[in-house]
């Protein structure tokens, strides 16, 4: 969830910029590249977790295979 939302703020903040308004002018490139920075951050981290999950299942089921685990 953390990271629709990081995309959806993220979404939001490019269309404002974007729209030519008198914030855009206030960005400097350090604060854009730490936007990205931020938003790739929660990207791998929420994959790392996932992956981290998908593994602990794997393990679980290599463990103690049932015929109610293959569903």
């Amino acid at each position: 969830m953390k990271v629709k939302s990081a995309l959806a703020r993220s979404i939001a903040a490019t269309l404002v910029f974007a729209s030519g308004s008198v914030f855009a002018a206030d960005v400097t490139k350090q604060q854009v590249v730490e936007h990205y920075a931020d938003i790739a951050h929660a990207v791998f981290s929420d994959a790392l977790t996932t992956a981290q999950a998908l593994d602990t299942s794997i393990e679980s089921f290599l463990n103690t295979p049932s015929e109610k685990n293959t569903r």
